[in-house]
C-alpha cells in the first residue's frame, strides 16, 4: 500500500506500506522535520519513495525553492506539487521541467482543468475505496495516480500508474510450487545467510567508521552564493546545510536551503553553493571518507 505522510503522521513509517510519498516542504519557509528520517526508513525498508511540496501560491519563486530543496534529497523518484488548497488557480501557466527532476501535480477533480495548464502529469483526489480508485485510474490513462482515501489506518493512500513508483503498479508474478527442501538444507541456507549478514554488517561498520564530519560557517554573497575550498586529503561524500543567520537580527533560521556542488580543482575540492540567504552566515556539515 502506497501512503502519503507528513508531520501530522508518526515519524516511524508503518511496516506494511509498500511505497511512500513524503511531504517535503510548504510555502517559502516550512520543511517537514521527518523528511530525512523517512527517506532513510524507506531506503532501509527497500520501498520506493517520492516527495511533495504543499503550495501556498503558484509563484515561480516558491516552485523554484521546492525544486531546489528536492535536489538536495537522496533520490526520491519524483516531486509532486500539491495544488489542492489553492483557491485562485487562474495564474497557472506551463511549469518548466528542470533537467533531472521528475515533476507531477496533485489536485482535486474541480481543479483539474486549471492545473492541466501546468503541463504536468496529474494525480487526483478521488475519495472512495481502493477498487473504485483502480477502476478510475484504468479509465483515465492520462493520470499518474489516484489518492483514494484520507483515512487508511490513519493515512492517505495512493494507486499509481506504471512509471511512478513503478514496481508497485504491476501484479506480482504467480507463486511457483516450492520444491521439497530437507531440514539439513534449510539449516545450511540459514547459516550461509547469517555469515553473509555478518560480513555485510562488518563492512558497513567499517565504512561508517571511515566517515568524518566537519562543520563550517561561511559568508554568503549578495545573491546568496558562496564558495570555499578544502585540500584533497579525503573525498567529500555529502554537504548538508545546518542553519543560516538572519543578517538583521543575527538569529539562526532555516528559511533558505542552498544547493551545494563539490568540484575537484587543482588538488582541492571546491564547495560552492547558491540559494542561501544573501549577505549572511551559513553553517553546513561536510561528510568525508
Amino acid at each position: 500500500m502506497i501512503i502519503d505522510t507528513s508531520s501530522n503522521n508518526p515519524e516511524q513509517l508503518p511496516g506494511w506500506c509498500t511505497g511512500v510519498i513524503i511531504k517535503q516542504t510548504q510555502g517559502m519557509t516550512y520543511v517537514n522535520p521527518y523528511v530525512y528520517s523517512q527517506i532513510n526508513q524507506a531506503k532501509t525498508m527497500g520501498i520506493p519513495y517520492a516527495t511533495y511540496h504543499y503550495l501556498t501560491s503558484v509563484s515561480t519563486q516558491e516552485i523554484d525553492r521546492a525544486i531546489s530543496f528536492f535536489t538536495t534529497l537522496d533520490g526520491p523518484e519524483f516531486l509532486m506539487l500539491d495544488f489542492s488548497k489553492l483557491v485562485n488557480l487562474n495564474a497557472i501557466v506551463a511549469i518548466p521541467h528542470p533537467e533531472g527532476v521528475k515533476l507531477v501535480a496533485y489536485c482535486d477533480q474541480t481543479q483539474e482543468p486549471q492545473v492541466s495548464f501546468s503541463g504536468l502529469p496529474i494525480g487526483l483526489a478521488v475519495w472512495g475505496n481502493q477498487s473504485n480508485a483502480e477502476q478510475y485510474l484504468a479509465s483515465h490513462p492520462d493520470l499518474f495516480g489516484i489518492q483514494w482515501t484520507d483515512n487508511y489506518q490513519g493515512y492517505d493512500a495512493w494507486i499509481t500508474s506504471p512509471g511512478y513508483l513503478s514496481e508497485l503498479a504491476s501484479a506480482p508474478p504467480p507463486a511457483e510450487a516450492n520444491p521439497i527442501v530437507s531440514v539439513e538444507q534449510q539449516v545450511s541456507t540459514v547459516e550461509d545467510t547469517e555469515v553473509k549478514l555478518e560480513q555485510e554488517i562488518a563492512q558497513l561498520q567499517q565504512e561508517v567508521q571511515q566517515v568524518t564530519y566537519t562543520d563550517y560557517t561561511w559568508s554568503t554573497g549578495p545573491n546568496g552564493e558562496g564558495w570555499m575550498k578544502i585540500p584533497q586529503t579525503s573525498q567529500v561524500v555529502s554537504v548538508v546545510a545546518l542553519t543560516s543567520t538572519d543578517p538583521s537580527t543575527g538569529a539562526p533560521e532555516v528559511a533558505y536551503y542552498p544547493r551545494f556542488v563539490v568540484t575537484p580543482l587543482n588538488g582541492y575540492q571546491l564547495i560552492s553553493w547558491s540559494g542561501a540567504r544573501p549577505d549572511s552566515q551559513i553553517a553546513f556539515r561536510v561528510a568525508s571518507i
